[in-house]
């Protein structure tokens, strides 16, 4: 997703633009077309990489949300540590006292984090690269009212509080959250994982089981539906997305400075031993009618029976943005050869 595309001066040049044009166009046919668990994963991959690409401006208040949290629920590990240190005859029963009191903390801790996504666009907890890919995907949606609104329910519950979340909460290391802190497994499983799992299970219940009338808080509700009508189909003239100096890669997109894309020998060297993977088996007549020549012989000339003719490289001369094109005939290293591949000519006396 990233080499495809040339380096990009921000989110506004027509190289990022035409990126999130290419991807969105893509997800919104498979949405159409396949409507399988393989699209619903290929899709989740896709906003992965989306997230990580632009800011998340609710990183800093998630992380001071957890350190609260983990504080605040220290009790929960206590009580724990006491009934360990018992023995398997002597255990303890909890009463109805730490019951209602763990109850208490996780409503508490659930109506906080919903508090925390849900904040101002400039320090919410939806990354910046989530909105701009899914509000796309969802302008190509916008004949598809039905499937619109199910992709929409499909953003925030099966991704942003079933994968993103699910995983900041309970291992916000791999999001460079709380590097400098020792979270016990013990409390990722007691504290953080119980969190974020009632959170899901709030937003499926307002999503997916509304048929099964499960309550949910009328301010947990209202949260839940802001953070949904974030994603809209609708185009709605935005701030534009500020970075940092360190985030330019490459100069402003001008007349003169044009993308293009670099591709090195052992790239070409990759695509075509994997189109091309293996030599025929030597049982065809084909093989023992060509002469035996000296040298390594490429893989791709493996292919039976199917001319693929590339273009000449005299062709492309002065197209910057196509080196892809040029590099197919003109690069050649140790492990290919520079003999064409096979011609219909072969293939007819194949035949």
């Amino acid at each position: 997703m990233y080499s495809i595309f040339a380096n990009s001066s921000g989110p506004d040049s027509a190289e990022d633009l035409r990126r999130t044009e290419v991807w969105a166009t893509t997800c919104a046919k498979l949405i159409k077309d396949l409507k399988s668990n393989a699209a619903s994963n290929f899709i989740r991959t896709v906003l992965d990489v989306y997230a990580g690409m632009r800011e998340w401006p609710g990183k800093s208040n998630l992380e001071l949300y957890l350190m609260r949290v983990l504080q605040d629920g220290q009790f929960l590990l206590e009580k724990v540590d006491e009934s360990t240190a018992r023995t398997s005859t002597q255990p303890v029963q909890r009463s109805s006292k730490d019951t209602i009191a763990a109850d208490e903390f996780f409503d508490k801790a659930v109506k906080h984090l919903f508090e925390v996504i849900d904040d101002e666009p400039s320090a919410g907890g939806i990354p910046e690269g989530i909105l701009e890919i899914g509000n796309a995907i969802l302008r190509k949606l916008e004949e598809e009212k039905n499937l619109r609104k199910a992709t929409q329910n499909f953003f925030v519950s099966r991704w942003l509080f079933s994968t993103f979340l699910l995983n900041a909460i309970i291992h916000p290391e791999t999001h460079g959250i709380m590097i400098g802190h020792h979270i016990s497994e013990l409390a990722r499983q007691r504290i953080l994982k119980e969190i974020a799992i009632r959170a899901q299970k709030m937003v499926l219940d307002m999503t997916y089981n509304w048929r099964q009338q499960v309550p949910v808080l009328p301010e947990i509700r209202v949260h839940i539906e802001n953070i949904l009508a974030r994603f809209k189909h609708t185009k709605s003239p935005a701030k534009p997305i500020l970075l940092p100096a360190k985030a330019i890669t490459s100069p402003r997109e001008t007349v003169e400075v044009q993308p293009f894309i670099v591709l090195s020998p052992a790239d070409i060297i990759t695509m075509v031993n994997a189109l091309f993977p293996e030599r025929r088996p030597t049982s065809s007549h084909l093989d023992k009618e060509r002469q035996p020549r000296t040298g390594p012989t490429s893989s791709a000339s493996s292919l039976s029976g199917v001319s693929i003719p590339f273009r000449n490289a005299a062709a492309s001369t002065g197209d910057a943005s196509s080196i892809l094109s040029a590099s197919a005939s003109s690069v050649t290293s140790d492990q290919t050869s520079r003999e064409p591949l096979l011609d219909s000519s072969s293939s007819t006396n194949n035949n």
